[in-house]
């Protein structure tokens, strides 16, 4: 009889992928399912675009399926569309820092990153630096 192989992932019931600082995510397992999510346990991952992604899954490749469908989209290039929606007028206004915020969204519909990268660095307090996608942000760092 055949020993039965044991890979890393039968020792493991947690994974954390980080692409950031900012953003990670992590696969756990509890109880016979597995959960994707960002930065809180059972929540789903908010992405840019308005949809979500994460949760529940039944077996850990289903929930690496997911994570590489999300780490894809972080890849992808950010919409014009999406920015518009996301950096909406009636959200902007109700910041803190709205003046800046219609800096920053327009260098993104321009593709300015530098002009992105330097009102992120140095014209945003923390607190609006919270309200910022991290999809924005990694976008801004792979493109300069």
């Amino acid at each position: 009889m055949k020993p039965k192989k044991t890979t890393v992932h039968d020792l493991l019931d947690r994974c954390s992928y980080r692409l950031t600082d900012y953003i990670k995510f992590n696969i756990e397992k509890y109880g016979k399912k597995w959960y994707l999510y960002g930065d809180h346990f059972d929540t789903k991952i908010k992405l840019f675009n308005g949809t979500t992604a994460g949760g529940q899954f039944d077996t850990l490749e289903e929930a690496e399926e997911e994570l590489l469908r999300i780490l894809k989209f972080f890849a992808a290039p950010l919409e014009e569309k999406d920015i518009l929606r996301y950096f909406d007028d009636e959200w902007i206004n109700g910041e803190e820092q709205k003046d800046q915020l219609f800096k920053f969204r327009n260098a993104l519909v321009k593709k300015d990153w530098k002009t992105a990268a330097k009102i992120w660095n140095k014209g945003f307090s923390n607190f609006t630096k919270e309200a910022i996608p991290g999809v924005v942000i990694y976008q801004v760092s792979i493109n300069l």
